[in-house]
């Protein structure tokens, strides 16, 4: 059908299947969507034919879709990113834009304060992802969102695609190619010059001021968060994966993307009565070589399956005698399409790595509860940490993770007394982690029975390289070595090496 046929076309279906309408948001994926079905006879760009034939179409996509013109029957879809992670995206595609023309290129930090569109986002000022939407598709975003046939996110959009095939087209690709497979925009993740990217200390600031002034974003952002739990049971999501159960859902047999926790040592200077540690002191190897650390750093920098890296598994890195030399090589070698995070207890923190992500435990509210229930010192702990307050406030996420039991339970109201300028954030979990002794987790918030274990559907490394099911792998199931090859299905087998 025509722009100016006069008259909407009656809707009819592409075989027995009602046409998919894919609103693609800038930033969110939907290059790989489109490379992966164009070409295909079902198949419409909306972005050179603004309305679908919907006598021969099955799957239409394009920027530009307003959804009023549409007819009703059309099923909506769309994606979304988490809000600072698309204005970072933004920028980066409009710096390389700009550095391929040899223009000056801007600082994260005024390309956000600059109320001019960009080579992406046409748009400026404030809340652009919402006002994004709203331009584009000619309603108000939040409506879109509630009466669309599916919504995803980014985080998800590889694993919950093949979801989304199903419905398009048999004859739809159920994996998506990489951005770069795709060529899709210019980005220092996909291999392009890096000298604008973004510091860590703007991103931080960056991201604190979208929290501030872009409320929308984030509302629209958590409505997406929300459809998609909504949507995906009634797509028949468990089925199309082939799963029986919802934890195979969650953790499919081969995860395109996961984290690894790497136990660079199993000793740690701390006795937390929340934590086993105490107990897994050796198990597995001691501390991890250098030389062996390397080798192990490369692999999972090479590895397009690790988005994130955690150090430290258990123990803590600042036991380590030399552990500047460790920090220096992943400073030197830091991936480009992986998320680093350290966790620590900063009792001995005398130096601060240039990664993305450090999370420090202070388990008590003060220095009476915090001894009690860690055994180690609160003056030393605070001293270091404190001391290194100018380098920490360059980590784009920092926080002070506060655990709350039967142990030290009140005590959260003096936090702030030692840590009200901690220059991160200050979370409190009330639970109790050690699963070696009798469950002190304060009541209102202990649950009854089992629950799923999060550490299941991540890569836990030992010291000697064991991958292991469990952090905390008291009854120390291996399910292989690093740089040994380790099939996960066997007839009756836990791995083949």
């Amino acid at each position: 059908m025509g722009r100016n046929s006069g008259r909407r076309a009656e809707p009819r279906r592409a075989g027995d299947r009602q046409l998919i309408v894919f609103l693609h948001v800038v930033k969110t994926g939907g290059t790989s969507i489109w490379t992966a079905l164009r070409g295909q006879s079902w198949f419409q760009d909306l972005n050179v034919n603004p309305l679908p034939d919907m006598g021969s179409v099955a799957f239409a996509q394009g920027h530009r879709v307003t959804v009023g013109d549409l007819p009703p029957e059309a099923r909506l879809f769309t994606v979304l990113r988490w809000p600072p992670a698309w204005y970072l995206s933004a920028y980066h595609h409009h710096a390389a834009r700009l550095q391929h023309l040899e223009s000056p290129v801007p600082t994260y930090q005024e390309w956000y304060d600059s109320h001019r569109g960009c080579s992406v986002l046409d748009i400026g000022g404030t809340d652009r992802m919402y006002r994004w939407c709203r331009r584009h598709w000619g309603r108000e975003p939040f409506d879109v969102l509630q009466s669309a046939w599916a919504v995803l996110t980014t985080k998800h959009l590889t694993r919950d695609w093949p979801v989304i095939a199903a419905h398009v087209h048999p004859d739809a690709p159920r994996k998506l190619p990489t951005e770069r497979q795709a060529g899709g925009p210019a980005s220092p993740e996909d291999g392009f010059p890096i000298d604008f990217r973004a510091s860590p200390a703007e991103i931080l600031h960056v991201t604190n001021r979208l929290r501030q002034d872009c409320r929308a974003d984030f509302e629209l952002y958590d409505l997406a968060v929300q459809r998609q739990r909504e949507t995906f049971p009634a797509l028949g999501a468990l089925r199309a994966h082939g799963a029986d159960s919802v934890n195979e859902y969650l953790i499919p047999d081969h995860p395109e993307r996961m984290t690894a926790k790497v136990a660079v040592t199993s000793f740690c200077n701390g006795r937390c009565q929340t934590c086993p540690t105490g107990f897994l002191e050796g198990k597995h190897g001691k501390t991890m070589p250098l030389d062996r650390f390397r080798e192990l750093w490369a692999m999972l920098c090479a590895s397009p399956r690790i988005d994130k890296v955690i150090l430290n598994n258990t123990g803590d890195m600042y036991v380590i005698p030399d552990v500047e030399q460790y920090f220096w090589h992943i400073e030197e070698h830091m991936p480009e399409r992986t998320w680093v995070a350290m966790q620590t207890n900063g009792e001995l923190m005398d130096y601060v790595p240039e990664i993305h992500e450090i999370v420090i435990s202070f388990n008590g509210g003060d220095k009476e509860t915090y001894e009690r229930t860690t055994g180690m010192s609160y003056d030393l702990m605070v001293r270091n940490v404190k001391a290194r307050y100018a380098s920490l406030a360059r980590i784009p996420k920092l926080e002070l993770h506060v655990l709350m039991c039967e142990l030290n339970i009140g005590a959260e109201k003096r936090i702030l007394d030692t840590w009200h300028d901690f220059p991160g954030r200050i979370r409190v979990s009330y639970k109790y982690d050690n699963q070696m002794h009798k469950d002190r987790t304060v009541a209102p918030h202990r649950k009854p029975g089992r629950i799923f274990c999060d550490y299941l559907d991540q890569l836990s490394i030992w010291p000697d390289g064991n991958v292991i099911s469990c952090a905390h792998d008291f009854w120390e199931k291996t399910a292989g070595s690093v740089g040994e090859r380790v099939h996960r299905r066997g007839r009756g087998r836990a791995g083949q090496r």
